[in-house]
């Protein structure tokens, strides 16, 4: 592999672990509004975040449901027990 496409990959992996960051963790601060030029609420009525309490969370699934017809959201292993309530309070929804 030639030296230009190595700085080439190096640069679409840096890219990727910048976005990742951005949405996974800097989607409500400052860097991550001003990089996806959202507004604080924006960002937290976005479908790709979950904030607030149990009942707030469950109420804007049904809502992403309804509106966008979104029914599977994909969690990492290490919030799944802080999920757990919401899960609870949906049953049968």
């Amino acid at each position: 592999m030639s030296y230009a496409a190595q700085i080439a990959i190096a640069i679409v992996a840096l890219l990727h672990f910048y976005f990742l960051v951005l949405v996974m963790f800097l989607w409500t601060k400052p860097a991550g509004l001003r990089a996806f030029g959202l507004t604080p609420e924006q960002a937290v009525r976005s479908p790709h975040a979950l904030a607030g309490t149990v009942d707030q969370i469950a109420d804007d699934l049904v809502e992403r449901r309804e509106r966008w017809g979104i029914s599977y959201i994909g969690v990492g292993l290490d919030s799944l027990h802080e999920l757990a309530p919401v899960v609870a309070r949906m049953a049968g929804t």
